[in-house]
């Protein structure tokens, strides 16, 4: 729910199902590819938050979900952009795990430095890294 800057699990819940029915309507080809999406962005969150414990971060700022929205995001274009295979859900993971770090260490540079928050700056930067480096992975093919 923090992709919408609400803090509601009912709002999370509802982002879900928005993700998994806005990807081409309800036939069984769309069916299966919005729920990928959506498992993604909820599996992106689980990962984000697995590593802001890791990480040693603020118990409310896990719950509250504010490092699981750039994992999310990040593992949702992954999904999103690249043909589906078991090489790609590994670089959803990744993708996810690597955010989550990201986000840490930008929300932590930034703030102590210019006092201003990371926003979706550590989503753009991995995405970003990740779509750059499909020609050189054979197994990581663009939609």
């Amino acid at each position: 729910s923090q992709i919408l800057i609400v803090d509601s699990p009912l709002c999370g819940v509802a982002v879900l199902g928005a993700i998994a029915a806005g990807h081409g309507g309800f036939s069984l080809k769309a069916l299966k590819t919005g729920g990928i999406a959506a498992g993604s962005a909820l599996v992106g969150s689980a990962i984000g938050a697995c590593v802001a414990c890791l990480l040693g971060q603020s118990p409310d700022t896990i719950v509250s979900g504010l490092h699981g929205y750039n994992p999310a995001l990040a593992a949702l274009a992954v999904a999103t952009f690249y043909k589906h295979n078991w090489a790609v859900a590994g670089l959803a993971v990744g993708s996810a795990a690597a955010t989550a770090v990201a986000s840490v260490g930008i929300s932590s540079a930034l703030a102590s430095s210019l006092g201003i928050p990371a926003c979706s700056l550590p989503f753009c930067i991995v995405a970003s890294i990740c779509m750059r480096a499909s020609p050189f992975v054979p197994m990581w093919k663009l939609k």
